[in-house]
């Protein structure tokens, strides 16, 4: 249930306000107890999570004038309790005569820690809504606009971009019906975009907003799908190498979102891709040479499109980029002169070549180049691997997945279940930390091989029943599911490995019924992680057989489990020392402003599985993938900011 804060405001010079009702629990002894456990751990429990996102913690606060009042003045600024529901405030009636957007910034923006969620302000008769909203266009950002350019003045204006600003990316601001036509068709007059969106709503304001949205209607003279809104939820597609930063052209009168994949505008990249080579892909297309220490050397990737950093500098877009850092035109003898950079750029690339012989000298002890990574000689897979497998066979062999004596010398070959159950085991060992039991010899009839009995000994069957393995069977989706399942369970119980909360998804496929009831609970754990998901985004398949190199990769990726799932924005570092509850922005590497204007604080992410990359010189500046719940792409953010959150 929803808790609301009554405050009273009045018209004075320091402009004192008071809470005339309380929620019913202060939730700081909550919150202060929590912090301690959650930052020695670095995980919240579900139950802690919860206990300060905003989306089950909302709160609602009125703002109404009061005659009799406590003399409680601005202690109400300082109060613990204030400080700490303010970042709950989803919901905000205004029914105050002279409230405007600066008036409000004042009394509630006074501390940093302000109203940032608040998704719906629902204006009184008494509240000039046209003053409110034109204020919200122009008051804040009056200094902007005196010290830079017009367009720097329409950029801001257009992304709202004050520091405490008092509502969210997605909120709506609902009117009486009885201001129209009066203000807001006078706000044809400003060029200028809402990043917010308009509603009406008759009848008593106080009865509306306990109904909430359903009490309103949209409002608008007629779409005109001209606004530039910057914000996360009108989002086409994030900034990559490959592509800019675009969004959704909104309404520039009620600011409803398009959502016309034809009708996007960007904020611009360079004229040429800007890679980032942080991807560790171990295969053929990236190898360098082998160093001083007898060690395979790869060139990093880029994260986005998987150019390598040689290739890179060898392809055709440098010469738009030799042209955009010199800032010349197009002319022979810039051409010419860029030949010449070609030339020296071909010769540094071959072998004893300056840039050829940097990227070598690495190891798996010491690894300062930005250009390529080393890894160990026990990488070293005999067998036949298909081309477009290979990043994901060698990962298996480094991380002590693979046994060729079981596996054989083809990967490209159907997988069978006593290679399944190897596998299966070795990943339950390298999770769990321990060597995994061996089940009686008497437990299948027909197998006696130690990698089905240790997988029986762990509680890994992976379909078997009836005394009999089936060791040279060939195994299906479901099956490789189950196996890899329940090498997680293992480690989940031998070593209190912990697994975020999840929800099923099979639903989405048309063949989810077609799926054994003995497999489901582990296809949906697996598929909802990422690990094994849909042969489409319709179909599950889950009688379609899997090569060993398939089943290697998938393992692979299960090794990162523990760190797929839902992460939630935690304490600031001011907050890991006083152990206190206070605000927390993080920053996205490429989402740019959207991000300051919808994701708030105690904000929820789902991270899915994290492809191999190179960390960050400093500890501060690491990041880690998550998925921006309105494009679905990867977002990278602060590792620093966010913690996991397990199940209980």
């Amino acid at each position: 249930m929803k808790k609301t804060l009554k405050i009273a405001a009045l018209s004075t010079l320091f402009m004192g306000f008071f809470v005339s009702v309380l929620p019913a629990k202060d939730i700081s002894t909550q919150i202060s107890d929590a912090f301690k456990e959650i930052i020695k751990n670095q995980i919240y429990s579900e139950k802690q999570a919860d206990s300060l996102w905003w989306k089950t913690n909302a709160r609602e606060m009125i703002l109404t004038p009061i005659e009799e009042y406590d003399d409680l003045g601005d202690r109400c600024y300082e109060s613990k309790l204030w400080q700490e529901d303010s970042l709950y405030i989803t919901r905000l009636l205004v029914d105050y005569p002279s409230a405007t957007a600066s008036y409000l910034h004042q009394i509630y923006m006074r501390r940093y820690d302000c109203l940032r969620n608040v998704r719906e302000v629902w204006l009184s008769p008494q509240v000039d809504a046209w003053a409110f909203i034109d204020e919200l266009q122009s008051e804040f950002i009056e200094d902007e606009y005196q010290a830079g350019t017009k367009d720097d003045f329409i950029k801001y204006k257009d992304r709202l971009m004050f520091d405490s600003g008092m509502m969210n990316g997605s909120c709506t601001i609902y009117v009486p019906e009885s201001e129209l036509p009066k203000g807001l068709l006078s706000y044809s007059s400003k060029p200028l975009s809402p990043v917010y969106f308009v509603k009406v709503y008759s009848g008593d304001v106080y009865e509306a907003f306990k109904k909430g949205d359903s009490a309103a209607r949209e409002w608008c003279p007629g779409h005109v799908y001209t606004g530039k809104a910057y914000t996360a939820s009108r989002m086409k597609q994030h900034m990559t190498c490959q592509q800019k930063n675009e969004w959704y052209y909104s309404c520039k009168w009620c600011g409803k979102c398009e959502y016309n994949p034809n009708h996007t505008f960007s904020d611009g990249v360079g004229k040429s891709p800007v890679h980032d080579f942080a991807r560790f892909d171990i295969s053929d297309k990236n190898f360098a040479g082998i160093n001083k220490q007898g060690e395979k050397v790869y060139y990093l990737s880029c994260r986005w499109c998987g150019i390598n950093k040689r290739d890179s500098d060898l392809s055709d877009f440098t010469y738009e980029y030799f042209r955009y850092n010199t800032g010349h035109k197009d002319t022979p003898e810039v051409r010419a002169a860029y030949n010449m950079y070609m030339e020296q750029k071909k010769k540094d690339w071959k072998k004893g070549g300056t840039s050829y012989e940097q990227a070598l000298d690495v190891s798996t002890k010491v690894n300062l180049n930005p250009w390529s990574f080393a890894v160990p000689k026990s990488n070293d897979v005999k067998a036949k691997i298909s081309e477009n497998a290979q990043d994901g066979v060698y990962w298996a062999a480094r991380n002590g997945l693979v046994d060729e004596s079981v596996l054989g010398n083809d990967f490209t070959k159907p997988l069978t279940r006593l290679q399944a159950s190897a596998i299966a085991v070795a990943l339950a060992e390298k999770l769990s930390g321990k060597s995994v039991s061996s089940a009686k010899s008497k437990t299948y009839s027909d197998t006696k091989s130690k990698y089905a009995l240790k997988a029986a000994g762990a509680g890994i069957y992976g379909g078997a029943s009836g005394g009999k393995f089936n060791p040279d069977g060939a195994v299906d989706r479901e099956q490789l599911a189950t196996f890899l399942y329940q090498a997680l369970m293992y480690a989940k119980k031998n070593k209190n490995v912990r697994y975020s909360p999840y929800e099923s998804k099979l639903d989405r496929y048309s063949d989810s019924e077609s799926i054994s009831d003995w497999a489901k609970e582990a296809v949906a754990f697996m598929d909802a992680f990422g690990l094994i998901e849909g042969e489409t985004s319709t179909k599950f398949s889950p009688e379609e057989t899997l090569t060993i190199e398939q089943a290697l990769a998938i393992a692979n990726n299960s090794l990162d489990a523990p760190n797929i799932g839902w992460y939630q924005s935690g304490p600031s570092d001011t907050d890991k020392l006083e152990l206190k509850h206070s605000t927390n922005d993080f920053q996205v590497q490429n989402c740019g402003v959207a991000t300051q204007l919808e994701y708030r604080y105690y904000e929820r992410f789902w991270r899915p599985y994290a492809i191999p990359e190179l960390p960050a010189a400093a500890s501060v500046l690491e990041r880690f993938a998550v998925l921006d719940p309105y494009t679905n792409e990867r977002l990278y953010v602060r590792k620093m900011n966010f913690f996991a959150v397990k199940a209980e």
